[in-house]
């Protein structure tokens, strides 16, 4: 059997701090919402947010997703770019959503 292909979700909040959007797309709900869709990879890139109790910067396994959680990435564009679905808020990643959509 073929191994499953890697689909990945994208959170940014770039370098500001959105606590509710990270604490909200973490959660086990969410997370399982991801899961059912078929995705089987999640990248949140917190900025400045504290991370929800439990997590840790890195890679971990929850709700059946390999979850990446970093600060910062240079690369976040190629990553938003390559991602099945992306989660931000509305300033945060603007433009590189809209060429995504295009």
């Amino acid at each position: 059997m073929p191994p499953t292909p890697q689909r990945t979700a994208v959170l940014t909040v770039g370098s500001t701090q959105f606590f509710p959007l990270v604490l909200s797309a973490l959660s086990p709900p969410s997370l399982c919402a991801l899961r059912a869709h078929g995705l089987t990879h999640l990248l949140a890139q917190i900025g400045t947010s504290p991370l929800p109790p439990s997590f840790t910067l890195g890679t971990q396994e929850r709700e059946g997703l390999h979850i990446e959680i970093v600060r910062f990435l240079p690369d976040i564009e190629e990553r938003v770019g390559s991602a099945e679905i992306v989660v931000s808020h509305a300033e945060i990643g603007r433009a590189s959503c809209r060429e995504r959509v295009s």
